[in-house]
């Protein structure tokens, strides 16, 4: 690489180390495939208070899509941790995590990274391409670095104007997308002829024309766009570009006997599979999926045979998901339900005390053995209420305990479960000992709270005196998460925005100055968004009365060909639970984006930012966990710390 990215990636690297003064690479030119040493205090960083660390190391190398974990070996004497790990012979960059449980310590929000030499000294190709990946997300999600895009834009134009022309292919697509969030409406002559000189080139790969074919589209130019589509398939005539168009009318098809013949049909090219790893399983599963839902008696036995053809952790997690939609249908579906979720919970119990699948490579160790318990978690728990509704409520219990249990009675729909179960079978003094011991971990949900207020209002003699017992007991829980969301608080000022709502009214952040404003990120096809309205509308009731609190619900990412179209199903979905939010349409900008979720950075939906009063952003709160309680818990606790 030339010297320009060298002096970028250094100047980085070393203010890594040196701006806390907490750590350091003491291998000094980090080589790929071989042993990387690091030194680490935590003293005066978030991690300071903390008596055992852990670490995570990642090597990564971006072209080919490899973004590995590594086992860290360990060392502490005093406050003083030394470390080492193995790279990847791929890698790129090298990065290292400290972490206890999801705290982490992000070094003042830059990192610890190297970038990776070859055997004289040198720095690999791509470094600056891999730098830049840091700050477009991988850097939040797995060390938490907020991400960056000027800054990613800034070492990708560097990398760019260095690269080869096989380097230049491999960062087609990464580099046009960057540049045309970064750039916006001006981006358009740049990208065009980018296109142009990389299309043209005789080192131009199928997978650089594709790239290309879809960005010509997207700039307007459709006949650019249709001549290069013609010419790579004469180049590639059995190229990938097969298979995608197959998929795509696959996915498309919603009878399920003419998509197993679009299946079968790839079958006949074996080739097309080998190209498109992972393809394969995934169209398997979208068939079983439909084969096991559909009424047709005839369709249980194909998708029988389709779930064989999956390798076991693919078939067992299908089997679970199907058991847990079965014994949610009708009750004569039961039998089948159990089937299902027997095999895959006996598989997972296996994997989890005596794996014999390998190790995946985006995991360490830890995470590992973690996955694999929470795999029987999730398959106990499935299992231990297709037991309740068969009236097998003793074993269901053993099965729902093991499940709660693996997740430290921290899930309230875990334990709800656990719950029902247990007031088939419990004694009545047996029974409130656990719900108040659930309760005091702050682990009761809706079912459980019913339940103890239930049975202690026939023990205290009134339901008030229950509903004051319940609120004694899980009064050290609620000040518990209190504690841990204090320490996850952030202070950044919020991006200015102006949006209309439904009425058309236009809503800025500005005029909201002096309340706290909960933003809320979704759209109308994310799931975990829907799944947790119930909870956002319980949230936004309980905390009606104060006058100095704002809900906004900011609409984005959606694909309705037409406005209209896009507030009809918003409308309709609103409608449909009777939901009372105040929803913001976000816009698309000049560079086909949309703008405010883009300026708040959000990766991934459902996103929620606490705003305090001041317009900073105190929490930033990314997906849900299922548990409506939790959530509504925990939105109030933040709500109450941001004030």
């Amino acid at each position: 690489m030339k010297l320009q990215v060298w002096m970028s990636c250094m100047v980085i690297s070393a203010t890594s180390s040196l701006m806390a003064q907490q750590f350091q690479f003491t291998t000094k030119q980090p080589q790929a495939g071989k042993k990387v040493s690091f030194t680490y205090s935590p003293i005066g960083g978030p991690l300071e208070k903390e008596a055992n660390i852990d670490f995570t190391a990642y090597s990564f190398n971006r072209s080919k899509n490899k973004f590995l974990a590594h086992d860290v070996e360990v060392t502490k004497k005093g406050n003083q941790y030394t470390g080492s790990f193995k790279s990847d012979t791929g890698a790129r960059i090298v990065m290292v995590v400290p972490e206890v449980g999801e705290k982490k310590d992000n070094n003042q929000k830059k990192g610890f990274y190297s970038p990776v030499y070859d055997n004289k000294g040198k720095l690999r190709t791509e470094v600056g391409y891999n730098e830049a990946t840091i700050w477009e997300g991988f850097g939040e999600a797995m060390a938490g670095v907020p991400s960056d895009i000027n800054k990613s834009f800034e070492l990708l134009q560097q990398a760019w104007s260095t690269a080869s022309a096989s380097e230049k292919n491999a960062m087609l697509g990464g580099y046009i997308m960057t540049l045309n969030r970064v750039k916006k409406k001006e981006a358009k002559p740049e990208i065009i002829s980018i296109l142009d000189q990389v299309s043209s080139s005789p080192s131009a790969t199928e997978t650089v024309m594709n790239i290309s074919v879809e960005w010509y589209k997207r700039m307007g130019e459709m006949e650019k766009s249709a001549s290069l589509e013609k010419k790579m398939k004469e180049a590639y005539p059995n190229g990938t570009w097969k298979s995608t168009e197959k998929f795509r009318s696959f996915m498309s098809q919603s009878d399920f006997d003419k998509k197993l013949e679009i299946y079968q049909s790839l079958l006949q090219d074996p080739a097309i599979f080998t190209k498109e790893q992972g393809l394969k399983e995934y169209m398997i599963s979208n068939l079983a999926q439909m084969a096991a839902n559909s009424k047709k008696e005839n369709k249980w036995e194909i998708f029988q045979n389709l779930a064989n053809q999956l390798k076991p952790s693919e078939r067992y997690g299908l089997y679970n998901n199907i058991a847990w939609d079965l014994s949610y249908k009708k009750d004569t579906l039961i039998d089948r339900a159990f089937v299902l979720s027997k095999e895959a919970t006996e598989w997972a119990e296996k994997q989890m005390n005596q794996p014999s699948e390998p190790k995946p490579e985006e995991m360490t160790t830890r995470t590992w053995v973690n996955v694999r318990k929470q795999t029987f978690a999730m398959y106990a728990d499935t299992y231990a209420w297709v037991l309740y509704k068969q009236g097998k409520y003793e074993e269901g219990l053993k099965y729902a305990k093991a499940g709660s249990e693996l997740k430290e009675w921290k899930d309230a729909e875990y334990n709800d479960r656990y719950v029902q179960l247990a007031s088939k079978v419990l004694s009545k003094e047996t029974l409130i000992a656990e719900l108040e011991r659930i309760a005091k971990l702050g682990g009761l949900g809706k079912e459980g709270k019913q339940q103890l207020v239930k049975l202690l209002t026939g023990t205290l003699g009134s339901e008030q005196m229950a509903e004051q017992r319940l609120k004694e007991l899980t009064a050290s829980g609620k000040e518990k998460m209190r504690i841990e969301l204090a320490k996850k608080m952030i202070q950044e000022p919020a991006p200015q925005f102006s949006l209309k709502d439904l009425t058309g009214k236009t809503v800025s952040l500005a005029s909201l100055e002096g309340k706290v404003v909960i933003v809320d990120f979704w759209a109308t096809w994310c799931g975990p968004c829907i799944q947790s309205f119930p909870g956002m509308q319980q949230a936004q009731n309980e905390l009606s009365n104060q006058s100095d609190v704002v809900f906004l619900f900011v609409n984005t990412w959606e694909s309705q060909p037409t406005q209209e179209a896009r507030d009809k199903e918003v409308r309709e979905l609103l409608k449909k639970s009777n939901y009372s939010f105040q929803v913001l349409y976000d816009e698309k900008g000049s560079s086909d984006e949309y703008e405010v979720v883009s300026k708040f950075k959000v990766e991934g939906i459902p996103t929620k930012f606490i705003i305090d009063k001041k317009g900073q952003i105190r929490f930033k709160s990314v997906g849900y966990g299922g548990n409506q309680d939790a959530l509504v818990e925990e939105l109030k606790a933040m709500v109450e710390l941001a004030k």
